[in-house]
């Protein structure tokens, strides 16, 4: 689960797998110290100001990470590239047109 926080740092914590490897235990998620192993910084500098919405997809990009899509404060969409400990680079879908947007997904 990937999570920002106010300042614009985004998080990564980690869920524990079900016993039988089919899923996540969803308890794992709430907390740091449930998670796998605490929270990792994915990203910096993701502010609301600049980034108005993000949004966490499946992989779009055939890495067999998950991605995650924004919109900037230019009004630009943007899919940035998964990682599994960092957030990758990002590629400019639209240039304009999403500064009215009100959600992703």
């Amino acid at each position: 689960m990937i999570y920002r926080i106010a300042g614009g740092t985004l998080y990564l914590r980690k869920g524990i797998l079900e016993s039988d490897r089919t899923g996540t235990v969803l308890t794992s998620l709430g907390t740091s110290g449930a998670s796998l192993d605490g929270d990792d910084v994915y990203a910096t500098g993701m502010t609301p100001e600049l980034f108005p919405q993000l949004y966490g997809s499946p992989d779009n990009t055939g890495d067999g990470n998950p991605d995650i899509w924004a919109t900037n404060k230019a009004g630009a969409l943007l899919l940035y590239h998964g990682g599994a400990t960092t957030i990758g680079s990002a590629s400019t879908l639209r240039a304009s047109g999403y500064s009215t947007v009100k959600r992703l997904g």
